[in-house]
């Protein structure tokens, strides 16, 4: 919520004093980013910005319960800003990330076949010692707060403790993801530790047999998925629900079955689901489970014509797989078109042990590893060498023979973060990151296109 209990005339008044501008011309602004059911655009500088659903609530419409549910969120009064320079052109923080990924256990009691984990790597985790400095650390160093992955966070002996030091701290996770049904000895647990943000569970069909085949469930996985939501609604929480789609649930009946399943879940946030993509350790898994082009477009028109209308909660589809264009050239960009990356721009990614990298999916791969929580502080790895220039994807990073190093495009590429390291390691099955962008026209062929979905 901004300026929580003022009306937009007299942020409108603020704004048209300060800078001179026609009241009514910054109401007419304001009104549209309030309640807007749908994201919004702008243009700054040939760039197109895109704001989401809500960016101004109406707090009046809100009950007091909703409002304390927020994390990481507080009213902001304009007065505090309007003597402020604003910089529009710097996009990094520059002392440390807003937020840091802290993946805090490998293990996991599940085996899902469209799993994109490095979970074969041995290692040591960190101890609850050293856990503790490192939080400590980041909040000293202005991080806002920590979001928590396994594995299975809750395979993780201390779970509870770091949780509840997250939430002392002000420091709160803004979700939590699990495939394990907890009991309810456990949801009590995880209740006391004061968390209060998104509770995200996976489940990917309703049929016992398929998710053994998906995620090798045992029998009785599903009845004791029900009773943990159950519990987790009994406790207040607002479960919102992941399915990812593959070659074995993705028939109209699944996706029947499923929604008339989360229907009976009392304060349902939202149903999410998802089309796979390929993994950098896990290729064979995936391409077993991997549904085809048409059948995934089957079963998501069908959800979006006929489940998404009669549905009382909110449903997401996540099929940018689907759209994905490779090796591409737009005459109205200077470069490829397509989403940019966000790897250092507000966050770091922290690995069991207490390596520290720049991205969740590229884990222990030594060219992206910027750092070690044990032996450095926050701030030295976000301002280290090496993170600054993997941020900036500065030339030296490139051998000279390569395409990226001689490329007229490769600065403003750069500085408008096009290239995704990620997509380049699924892409082309290599660790180097002299690779382009495998969406753009000067990239290498792929022998095989994992990516995206053709139209066979």
């Amino acid at each position: 919520m901004f300026a929580e209990g003022e009306k937009i005339s007299n942020v409108s008044a603020l704004v048209s004093e300060k800078y001179n501008v026609d009241k009514s011309a910054i109401e007419e602004i304001l009104a549209s980013y309030v309640n807007n059911e749908t994201p919004i655009y702008t243009i700054f500088k040939s760039q197109n910005i895109q704001f989401p659903k809500n960016v101004l609530v109406d707090c009046s419409r809100i009950s007091s319960d909703k409002k304390n549910s927020y994390s990481h969120k507080r009213s902001v009064r304009l007065n505090e800003y309007l003597d402020r320079e604003v910089d529009l052109e710097t996009d990094r923080i520059k002392t440390a990330p807003r937020s840091l990924l802290y993946m805090i256990t490998q293990k996991c009691r599940t085996k899902c076949n469209y799993c994109y984990a490095d979970i074969l790597r041995k290692n040591t985790g960190l101890s609850i010692e050293q856990i503790r400095h490192f939080i400590l650390d980041a909040k000293n160093a202005g991080v806002e707060y920590i979001d928590i992955i396994g594995g299975e966070i809750f395979c993780h002996e201390k779970w509870d403790e770091i949780l509840s030091l997250l939430v002392e701290l002000d420091m709160c996770p803004s979700y939590i993801s699990t495939k394990i049904p907890l009991t309810e000895d456990e949801v009590v647990r995880l209740k006391h530790t004061g968390f209060n943000g998104q509770f995200q569970i996976s489940l990917d069909s309703t049929d016992s047999d398929k998710l053994s085949k998906i995620i090798c469930a045992p029998l009785d996985y599903f009845n004791r998925m029900k009773n943990f939501i159950y519990h987790l609604t009994r406790y207040d929480f607002n479960p919102q629900i992941n399915t990812v789609l593959t070659s074995v649930n993705t028939s109209l009946a699944d996706m029947d079955s499923l929604y008339e399943f989360i229907s009976t879940i009392d304060q349902v946030a939202y149903w999410e689901i998802r089309v796979p993509e390929v993994s950098i350790y896990n290729l064979t898994s995936y391409l077993k489970t991997r549904p085809s082009r048409k059948v995934l477009i089957e079963c998501l028109e069908y959800v979006r014509k006929t489940i998404v209308p009669k549905s009382k909660f909110e449903i997401l589809v996540s099929d940018s797989a689907l759209h994905t264009n490779l090796r591409c050239y737009d005459e109205n960009c200077t470069t490829f078109p397509g989403g940019s990356c966000g790897a250092l721009k507000e966050n770091m990614f922290i690995l069991p042990d207490g390596k520290v990298s720049i991205c969740e999916q590229l884990y222990w791969l030594n060219d992206f590893i910027i750092g070690d929580v044990k032996y450095q502080s926050i701030q030295e790895i976000w301002s280290s060498e090496k993170a600054t220039n993997l941020y900036d994807n500065v030339i030296s990073l490139y051998k000279k023979s390569e395409i990226c190093s001689r490329c007229s495009s490769l600065q403003w590429c750069a500085k408008n973060k096009r290239k995704c390291w990620v997509k380049i390691l699924k892409a082309y099955n290599t660790m180097s990151i002299n690779h382009p962008d495998p969406r753009c026209i000067y990239a290498p062929r792929l022998d095989k296109d994992y990516l995206t979905y053709s139209n066979k």
